[in-house]
């Protein structure tokens, strides 16, 4: 008669008795993690229910009603709610979701004093990528000026853009506290926190490892707000999935996939992006069909050319 009896072992009669009774089984036997039956509903439920443990025995709740009524079943289900929870990863996926977007474009500028093969060997076992910092072409008395990357930096920065798109992002090196000596006369602006300054540039160029892809170099240029500077800006492709030509087995191939201009350096686009949804075999990308942002001041080189192929259509 008592829940502990019901819960040691389970039948079809002895389910079937419970749920005419209206009570509820937790059973502790061979079932016990799978079996649970709800009188009321009428519903075998196959879910995996926590057990209750007293004096390190395990033992069914009984078949009647609590006492406390709905408060007590209340407490239960949001027990039950946040087991399953835990089964199923909600929780750690709920706290990704609210997970604020890290700034990619802000590195943290090390000083670094020299230029020997050994001592930049190193650094790079300390998880440091050495770069040179070049000045702009007014100041080209100034010289150059040696420094030090987190390779762990670098890596999100590539992550999140490719190295021809990272390219042409503006990159905010912090320099810390302490450091402004070796710094001094290359920094724009205050940084965020307290004795920070910050050096606006543009990554030229990167290198990398043939075997690893490890980074072993990055050569920046400095980009002081409201400059003209020259950068390379890769044309990006949409509508790709409307395309009535890439269903036709085409194949986009890429000629020369960006354009070179003189941009300012307070508002440098990612990309310039061209729709495709429209395009058929035999169809070509060129320079007159962009639409450019008002930021690109000039064009240059090749990119003047209005007919220059950028991307075609080809049929595998």
């Amino acid at each position: 008669e008592g829940g502990q009896g019901v819960g040691m072992m389970i039948s079809m009669g002895g389910l079937r008795a419970c749920q005419a009774g209206g009570g509820r089984v937790f059973s502790g036997g061979l079932f016990g993690p799978l079996a649970s039956v709800v009188g009321e509903a009428g519903v075998l439920l196959g879910l995996r229910q926590p057990h209750q443990v007293h004096h390190g025995r395990t033992w069914a709740a009984s078949a009647r009603p609590d006492e406390h009524g709905q408060d007590s079943e209340s407490k239960q289900n949001r027990r039950f709610a946040q087991e399953r929870k835990k089964v199923h990863g909600l929780g750690r996926l709920s706290a990704k979701v609210g997970k604020p977007e890290v700034d990619v474009c802000r590195l943290e500028a090390v000083p670094r004093g020299t230029t020997n093969k050994y001592d930049v060997k190193r650094l790079r076992a300390q998880g440091l990528v050495p770069a040179v910092l070049m000045p702009i072409r007014d100041t080209q008395g100034v010289g150059t000026i040696h420094l030090s990357l987190k390779d762990a930096e670098i890596e999100r920065l590539l992550r999140r853009h490719i190295s021809e798109y990272a390219k042409s992002r503006l990159i905010r090196l912090v320099v810390p506290e302490g450091a402004g000596d070796h710094f001094r006369g290359w920094t724009d602006t205050e940084g965020e926190r307290e004795g920070e300054r910050v050096c606006h540039a543009i990554i030229r160029s990167f290198s990398f490892h043939p075997v690893t892809s490890q980074c072993l170099n990055v050569s920046l240029q400095r980009c002081p707000p409201g400059h003209a500077v020259k950068v390379r800006v890769p044309v990006s492709i949409i509508g790709q999935d409307a395309c009535p030509a890439l269903k036709r087995n085409g194949y986009l191939y890429p000629v020369r996939p960006f354009v070179d201009c003189v941009v300012s350096s307070d508002d440098i686009p990612a990309s310039i992006e061209y729709d495709v949804s429209k395009m058929n075999i035999g169809n070509s990308v060129r320079i007159r069909d962009l639409e450019f942002q008002d930021s690109i001041t000039r064009l240059l080189g090749k990119s003047t050319d209005p007919a220059e192929t950028l991307y075609k259509m080809i049929k595998l």
